[in-house]
């Protein structure tokens, strides 16, 4: 695992624990898969009406909240998904919307699903206020409204895992739009440590078309190349 990635999980990590303060009444559920769907059952069957990781299989799917809680609303639950972002993401709606869809196959009733991120606007005075640091906000609509991509997705990965050898990314094309999938480490083993695709914010697309070109790192970037004076900078000193 490269540096990015670590301290990317590292984030996450530290804006999870400061959004469980939000819920302390909330239960946390050990373990993984098969016993972490029990241990939610068991939980819920003793009353409890928030949990942390609470997860449900359904259809070979899989979903982990990270806050499951009771809605007022006849019984049904909310699920909410805490992310270490400064706004909503399109791949953080398809996320929640996964979560609905499997909780919803393994017979739980979702009422509303939401999205906890960083408020931008917070300014830290002291002590991390976790009320300031994070806004909810309601992706029940905008969910919604990614069920038959979330759907279609699904189906194409099963599919996937149907194949009796491992595709390549030509037969099987990667839809990732950002320069930190894991598929690059899968079809690219070669791949250097500073290659095309590590320059910052350049999209996949340019990155991809670079490196067919066969500038493979970014010493190997032209001097014509168009990038922004971020870009270059970051070039000019690899070089």
């Amino acid at each position: 695992m490269d540096l990015q990635r670590q301290w990317i999980l590292e984030q996450g990590d530290v804006v999870e624990r400061h959004a469980r303060t939000l819920f302390e009444s909330a239960t946390p559920v050990q373990g993984f898969r098969f016993r972490a769907v029990r241990e939610t059952e068991r939980h819920i069957a003793r009353g409890a009406t928030c949990l942390f990781q609470a997860s449900a299989i359904a259809d070979d799917l899989h979903a982990m909240a990270d806050v499951l809680k009771k809605s007022p609303h006849n019984g049904s639950w909310d699920i909410y998904e805490v992310k270490a972002a400064g706004e909503v993401k399109e791949r953080h709606l398809h996320d929640v919307c996964f979560q609905k869809i499997a909780f919803e196959g393994a017979g739980y009733v979702i009422d509303r699903v939401f999205i906890v991120n960083i408020n931008r606007e917070y300014a830290r005075n002291g002590e991390i206020d976790p009320s300031g640091l994070l806004v909810t906000n309601d992706a029940t609509g905008a969910g919604l409204d990614l069920v038959t991509d979330v759907e279609a997705r699904i189906e194409k990965a099963r599919r996937l895992f149907e194949l009796p050898d491992v595709p390549s990314i030509d037969e099987f094309p990667c839809e990732c739009k950002t320069k930190e999938c894991l598929t690059l480490d899968h079809y690219s083993p070669d791949l250097p440590s500073n290659s095309v695709y590590y320059v910052s914010r350049l999209q996949l697309a340019k990155a991809r078309a670079l490196y067919a070109a066969g500038h493979r790192t970014m010493r190997d970037i032209p001097d014509t190349a168009n990038l922004s004076a971020r870009q270059r900078l970051q070039v000019t000193a690899a070089k």
